[in-house]
C-alpha cells in the first residue's frame, strides 16, 4: 500500500505525519482541532522519511508530531509541491463550512452533534439517523439539505 508523508498546517504549526490516506487524516485532525487545518502537501514516502524529518526539525517541535512553522520547517514547507483538493470531492456541507469560515468543531457545537458524528457525515457514513442529519441541515439555515448529507448511493 502506498504511504504518504504529509504536512498539515494549523494556527502557526505544521503536523508532519504518514498515512495511506492523508485526506481522511486531515478530516480527522480537523474534527479535533479548534483552528482551520489545511493539507499543505503530501509526498510518497515511508516511515524512514517521516522519522528523518522529525529528527531534522526537532528543535521546532511543539508537541507530538506538531512543529512550529518557522525557520527550516517553513522553508521546507514552502518548497514542497502544494496540495490542491479537487473541488468535486468537496461535499455541500464542507463548501458551506468553508464559505462561512466555520471550523468543524464550532459547527458541531452549533448543530448539537458530536465532532465524530460530523466527521462521519462529511465522510459519507450511512448509519446516521435522519434526525441527526436534520439537525445539521437546520444549523445551515436549510442551505444544505438532508438529501445532500446522505451518501450518494443512499440519496
Amino acid at each position: 500500500m502506498t504511504q504518504y508523508v504529509y504536512a498539515i498546517r494549523a494556527a502557526g504549526y505544521v503536523k508532519i505525519g504518514i498515512s495511506a490516506n492523508p485526506i481522511l487524516r486531515l478530516n480527522k485532525i480537523q474534527s479535533d482541532c479548534p483552528f482551520p487545518a489545511t493539507l499543505e502537501s503530501m509526498i510518497e514516502g515511508d516511515v524512514e522519511l517521516e522519522q528523518s524529518l522529525h529528527k531534522r526539525f526537532r528543535k521546532y517541535l511543539a508537541k507530538g508530531e506538531w512543529y512550529e512553522c518557522q525557520g527550516e520547517v517553513l522553508s521546507w514547507l514552502q518548497n514542497l509541491p502544494k496540495h490542491k483538493a479537487p473541488e468535486q470531492n468537496t461535499t455541500p456541507l464542507q463548501k458551506w463550512l468553508n464559505a462561512n469560515k466555520m471550523t468543524k468543531t464550532d459547527f458541531a457545537k452549533a448543530a448539537g452533534v458530536s465532532r465524530m458524528h460530523l466527521w462521519r457525515i462529511l465522510n459519507g457514513d450511512n448509519s446516521l439517523s435522519v434526525s441527526m442529519l436534520e439537525k445539521v441541515s437546520i444549523a445551515t439555515d436549510g442551505k444544505v439539505k438532508v438529501a445532500e448529507l446522505l451518501p450518494r448511493e443512499a440519496a
